[in-house]
């Protein structure tokens, strides 16, 4: 009896060993798996893609200039009567800085009105008659054009006279005094120099490949070997369009 046992349970042992292997070939075990696969939640990394700028820096060597920079010349030709300034002394706009000898001009002055009055008074008396049909028109036009002559010729002289006054074209800093009292200047002659140093500019060049990256209002900063650890900021003004066939470099 013991002997019948042990045959029955092996029999049946290997009867769900075949129905265990039927039933994972089968698919059965595999479409299991994959439902507990498809069941259970993926391992995800994100990353957060954020735009940047890309930044470049140029360096280049330039020239500091004043914001105004001219010449103070002589316009007529006449001999210096006073100096009112001193070597780089800083003056205002409209300040007079020399005078010029209008002894002549002054008497050309007093002629030449007394001859306007005079035309003046002709025309005057002519416009009369003219109203009374006494004289012909052209006699009327004739006058009228001997007054505004007169005229013209005074306002030339007074032109000449201002001129003669030789004031500060703005605010700025004087150079070098090159002239003297009893001077003889000729038109064009260099008085000195002035420069409008509240503000300065800097004049310097870049290399052709990078002119898409300048325009005006782009911030700048600039060192001075004269003033050494001092930065000043800036805004580019102007970046000229021609490019140096020599260099290849815009000016800026």
């Amino acid at each position: 009896m013991l002997i019948k046992n042990k045959y029955a349970t092996a029999v049946v042992a290997v009867i769900l060993l075949c129905t265990a292997a039927f039933w994972l070939f089968s698919g059965g075990g595999f479409k299991s798996a994959r439902k507990k696969s498809a069941k259970s939640p993926a391992n995800v990394t994100v990353t957060v893609i954020a735009p940047s700028m890309e930044k470049t820096f140029l360096k280049s060597i330039g020239t500091a200039v004043s914001n105004e920079s001219v010449d103070i010349m002589s316009c007529v030709s006449q001999t210096v009567a006073s100096v009112h300034f001193s070597d780089c002394e800083y003056v205002k706009k409209g300040q007079l800085l020399v005078q010029l000898n209008t002894e002549r001009k002054t008497a050309e002055k007093k002629q030449a009105e007394i001859n306007l009055l005079e035309q003046q008074r002709e025309f005057f008396r002519m416009e009369t008659l003219r109203k009374k049909k006494i004289i012909p028109e052209k006699d009327y036009d004739v006058q009228k054009t001997k007054m505004l002559d007169a005229q013209a010729k005074l306002d030339a002289i007074n032109a000449d006279i201002n001129q003669s006054s030789i004031t500060a074209p703005f605010d700025g800093v004087l150079g070098i005094r090159k002239v003297s009292v009893g001077a003889l200047l000729t038109q064009g002659s260099v008085i000195t120099t002035i420069d409008d140093v509240s503000k300065m500019k800097v004049d310097f060049t870049v290399p052709e490949k990078y002119i898409l990256l300048l325009k005006p209002q782009l911030k700048i900063t600039a060192k001075s070997l004269a003033l050494k650890g001092k930065k000043f900021k800036g805004d580019i003004l102007a970046v000229v369009p021609r490019v140096s066939a020599v260099s290849r470099n815009v000016s800026v």
